[in-house]
């Protein structure tokens, strides 16, 4: 499920709040 390039998954990790209020 984790098909994303390097740097989406760097925003990712900082933007991860976000990522786990889209998944929620």
């Amino acid at each position: 499920m984790n098909t994303l390039s390097e740097q989406e998954i760097l925003f990712f990790k900082e933007e991860g709040y976000l990522v786990k209020r889209n998944v929620l």
